[in-house]
């Protein structure tokens, strides 16, 4: 359960709870053409029915995955507790021009995912667009 950079089924990264060895964690795995590229999983105690925010940043081709136990920040914007969990440098192959392979033309998505035996509540999801950045961009095109 996580939230996932998705682009089909060839193409993602994903970033979410897991289990590893009966070891509970975060898990930030990234697949490419036809397999697992990386896979970090970090070891997390979490007591039942504890909150955990998870983010994760886009900019020009990289993705940034960060956590935050206890729940949600401040609605200040501040950063503070957020703790790293690792970053991926180059994901083109979340475009059409990333990954030759059969028919690509889901376009790249930003959502929410579960898989496997797992049961828990999705409780708050936000995005924050910078316009302003996103404008500098296109002139710089």
């Amino acid at each position: 359960m996580g939230i996932t950079n998705y682009y089909d089924e060839n193409s993602y990264v994903k970033c979410g709870l897991a289990v590893r060895d009966g070891k509970q964690g975060l898990l930030l795995e990234e697949y490419v053409g036809d397999g697992i590229r990386s896979s970090r999983f970090t070891g997390l105690s979490l007591p039942a029915g504890s909150e955990l925010s998870i983010r994760m940043e886009g900019y020009d081709e990289g993705r940034r995955f960060s956590y935050l136990p206890g729940g949600s920040p401040q609605s200040s914007g501040s950063s503070d507790g957020w703790i790293e969990l690792g970053e991926i440098t180059d994901v083109l192959y979340l475009s059409s021009g990333g990954l030759q392979k059969g028919k690509r033309f889901t376009g790249a998505t930003v959502g929410i995912y579960v898989h496997g035996d797992i049961t828990g509540t999705f409780t708050d999801w936000d995005t924050v667009w910078d316009a302003e950045d996103w404008q500098q961009r296109q002139g710089d095109k």
